[in-house]
């Protein structure tokens, strides 16, 4: 297939050009942090650049005739033509010729890209409107729905544990946790901001994100690319201007394996589009990505194991104007594939694409199936022959040397091609064949020191799919096996009846050609299904992602063992703060308490009530009573007490004290980010005066603890947050550590503060609490508290550093705790607690948690 040269070509003429040769030397300065090879020539005035300009395009116009091209595209009565084109021209000679990117750098240095070019604002929308009523999918998803068409997702396997990513909300990255043994999800969790759908933008489905985790245990994401954006400048890697759309971004977590936090990194191109990603054997992670818009090249970026950052990219393919008709340029799509270790088979096709950005059905021209092999080990590519291939590789060498199949004077058009592993090892390449009555998969494999096309996929000829009345089935549209046992092989597939239902089920054979269905998991009418196998360290297919979209609803699913795991929210504590905020609210108003984890003595449990506190430590059976008199709310407070003879009597060894021994308290629930988490807690003391009497061990009433990374066998230390009731009044204080793996018990660093009033000031009445935190251990220091007492804010300390450098959340606690020597104890202590609410979500507010609301 051929462009209509005559309707696209206006002024063309032949182009004998360097561009290879610039392309090359322009790798050098590849992403935006590199400084150009050429001392920066600086411009004094507009003036002086375009003259500088207009010189340079009559230097390289004289053996390149893809500026004069470009120029006769001009519409001269129109200002925005010329301004368009000329921005087109600057693309272009920016990429091919290294030379002009020091004259345009200076220029350009303290201008945006409307005050270089007289444009509209950019058009990539509108966003298709969401239906009033979505079509119903069934249950056991595990994502929001995906508006628009975005990738169907990534994962990376790392023993028992599956790490996926997708395209969620407004394209931005989304990552989820799965055990594979014990069924456990965490998140789905947004990991980053994508650039690419925000505002009117039309949901684009190219900022698909991959996942990969290094030798470390770091995970790294990379996604949001179609092109850049205009603001970001001209793409030193590329003769074609952002027409789409969308950073290209990589971010790196900040700790290993955790989804709950990740960080920028600044080591690819913001122009790539398209991400595929393998992790070979010796632990070297390589990114696949095309530099930019169509017209640019695929290139590869390699992490050496051991390290969290790309290398500079290696250019595999590069477009190429048409010699004859510059106006269309030959370029490529490729897609990797990890066939071993050490090794990756790529295939691609031909695009011949142009400068006009026609891309209809009549000039989207996809033509050919290539294969090229890369051996990480030397990081050398061959050829089907076994024949060394030098780079970039360019339309001539592609012909000469990677051909495996030439579709130019056949109607059978390849409009995706894929790699195929053999069971006998030679390499092979599927496309998908496209004609005007079909649309299927075939194969060209390498047999005999030749290729030969149009064959059928593997393990397709003959085979038949009948249903569990025997009944024949329309279409297998894919099949994953999953295990086979001499005779016995059982699969998953996906197919299409009769009725055009499409089905997603398990089926069995006996020869492994032969199907018939088991069990049907999904049938849904005009709907699509896609699916993803997730393999285990032997390579047999344990679970399966699939994407189901039918009309504007689309979710993801995890199957499993005949079972759609999706994740098991526990959310009966939840209740409703405010029209948009839910968090918990305990106040003991059903006649006692239930925990997530309840522990030891456990006085007042009820099993049956909502699971409204995480754990209760507490140092008898007598240490909680409902209180029926003094309350703060309703009928019921809790009364929390401790006993000073013999503490230690009470739980583990009576002769040794243990820290329950010294407590009275309840715990609540974790937030579920730790940097940058935000959480409000409003809750109700009475402090009677026969029960708080004055002892050498002072009262710690209330405290927000840190989580101990028990995979660094870390400490426990210090709370970073307590409230505390002396003899003198009332004092807190908050601490914070940077460091991920704490080096003392008590942080980093420590602040104090007292409170307002006597100690008399707090006594024989209720107090009330609300308390608003932000987690900030960095030396960023966005960190703050916030605390009021009675409704008076008391404490309000802004752009602090709070808390510590954990892998889960903070959390709070309530009651009553004795540090240090309790020999010198006179007295038993109580105290009432009532109206506890708590929450990190995002909208929350004072009144979603003050007492008596």
């Amino acid at each position: 297939m051929k462009l209509d040269r005559k309707a696209l070509t206006k002024g063309a003429s032949n182009a004998k050009s360097s561009w290879l040769t610039a392309l090359l030397f322009s790798a050098i300065s590849i992403t935006a942090g590199c400084s150009p090879t050429h001392s920066p020539v600086e411009p004094k005035d507009k003036g002086s650049f375009h003259s500088q300009r207009q010189a340079l395009i009559d230097e390289f116009s004289i053996k390149d005739n893809v500026f004069a091209t470009l120029k006769a595209q001009i519409d001269t009565t129109d200002p925005e033509s010329e301004s368009y084109w000329q921005w087109r021209i600057d693309q272009y000679m920016y990429g091919q010729y290294p030379e002009y990117q020091p004259v345009y750098n200076a220029f350009k240095s303290d201008k945006s890209f409307h005050d270089i070019y007289g444009l509209s604002e950019e058009d990539l929308g509108p966003k298709k409107p969401l239906p009033e009523s979505l079509p119903e999918l069934p249950l056991g998803y595990f994502t929001e729905n995906l508006r628009g068409n975005p990738h169907r997702g990534w994962h990376y396997v790392d023993g028992d544990t599956v790490y996926i990513t997708y395209q969620g909300q407004l394209t931005d990255p989304y990552i989820a946790k799965y055990n594979l043994v014990t069924h456990q999800w965490q998140g789905p969790y947004k990991a980053a901001e994508s650039t690419l759908s925000k505002g009117e933008r039309k949901i684009d489905s190219h900022g698909r994100p991959i996942i990969e985790m290094d030798r470390d245990g770091y995970l790294h994401i990379v996604y949001g690319g179609h092109g850049g954006e205009r603001e970001d400048g001209l793409n030193p890697m590329s003769i074609d201007t952002p027409h789409a759309g969308g950073r290209m971004l990589h971010v790196m977590s900040k700790k290993p394996y955790d989804i709950s936090e990740f960080k920028y990194m600044d080591d690819i191109s913001p122009f790539a589009s398209y991400t595929k990603s393998y992790k070979m054997g010796n632990g070297d992670i390589y990114l696949f990505t095309r530099a930019g818009t169509h017209k640019s090249p695929w290139v590869y970026y390699k992490m050496k194991a051991g390290t969290h950052r790309f290398e500079k990219p290696v250019i595999i393919t590069v477009p190429t104007p048409q010699q004859d008709n510059p106006i269309n340029v030959d370029t490529f799509y490729i897609n990797p594939l990890k066939i071993s270790d050490s090794e990756i088979a790529i295939s691609y096709l031909w695009h011949e694409c142009n400068f006009l950005e026609v891309h209809d059905k009549t000039t989207y021209a996809r033509i050919n199936a290539y294969y090229v092999r890369l051996d990480t080990t030397t990081d050398t590519f061959y050829n089907a022959q076994g024949e060394q291939i030098q780079l970039p590789v360019t339309l001539d060498v592609a012909n000469k040397k990677m051909l495996a199949f030439d579709s130019t004077d056949k109607e059978e058009t390849p409009f995706g091609t894929s790699p195929v592993v053999l069971e006998s090892g030679t390499p092979a390449v599927a496309y998908e064949a496209r004609t005007k009555d079909i649309r299927e998969w075939r194969l060209a494999a390498f047999k005999d020191e030749q290729w030969e096309h149009s064959l059928p996929m593997p393990n397709t000829v003959s085979r038949t799919l009948r249903g569990k009345s025997n009944e024949e089935l329309y279409k297998i549209l894919s099949l994953e096996p999953l295990q086979s046992e001499h005779s016995n092989h059982e699969a998953v597939v996906i197919y299409r009846d009769q009725n055009k239902h499409t089905a997603f089920a398990k089926v069995t054979s006996q020869n492994g050609v032969n199907w018939r269905v088991s069990d049907i998991y999904l049938s849904l009418k005009n709907t699509r299904i896609q699916m993803d196998a997730i393999h285990d360290d032997s390579d047999d297919s344990v679970a399966v992602i699939l994407n189901v979209k039918k009309g504007a609803s689309q979710r993801l699913y995890l199957w499993q063992d005949g079972t759609f795991r999706a994740p098991q929210k526990d959310e009966s504590n939840l209740v409703t703060l405010s029209n948009n905020t839910v968090g918990i609210y305990e106040s003991f108003e059903d006649g006692g308490w239930n925990a997530a984890s309840p522990r030891g003595f456990t006085p007042g449990l009820n099993t049956a009530l909502p699971k409204n506190l995480m754990f209760n430590q507490l140092q008898s059976e007598n240490a909680f009573d409902l209180e029926t008199e003094v309350v703060r709310s309703g009928q019921y407070a809790a009364k929390l007490a401790w006993h000073h003879e013999n503490p230690a009597a009470y739980n583990g060894d009576p002769k040794k004290m243990d820290n329950v021994d010294r407590k009275a308290m309840f715990h609540g629930f974790k937030t579920r980010k730790v940097q940058d988490a935000e959480a409000w807690y409003g809750f109700s003391f009475f402090f009677p005066h026969e029960g708080t009497q004055n002892e050498p061990n002072e009262w710690l009433f209330f405290q927000i603890h840190g989580s101990a990374d028990k995979r660094l066998k870390e400490h426990s230390r210090n709370p970073p947050f307590s409230l505390t009731l002396t003899e003198n009044g009332m004092i807190g204080n908050w601490k914070w550590d940077p460091y991920e793996l704490s080096p003392t018990r008590h942080g980093d660093g420590t602040s104090s503060f007292k409170l307002p009033g006597s100690k008399a000031d707090y006594l024989d009445r209720w107090v009330d609490f609300v308390l608003h935190v932000k987690v900030d251990y960095s030396d960023e220091k966005t960190g703050f508290l916030e605390l009021w007492v009675d409704g008076k804010k008391v404490l309000n300390e802004q752009g602090i550093q709070f808390g510590y450098n954990d892998d889960k959340g903070i959390y709070p606690s309530w009651g009553m705790y004795f540090n240090g020597d309790l020999s010198g104890m006179q007295n038993d202590h109580y105290l009432y607690l009532d109206e506890i609410r708590m929450t990190d979500h995002p909208n929350a507010t004072y009144e979603d948690v003050a007492p008596g609301q």
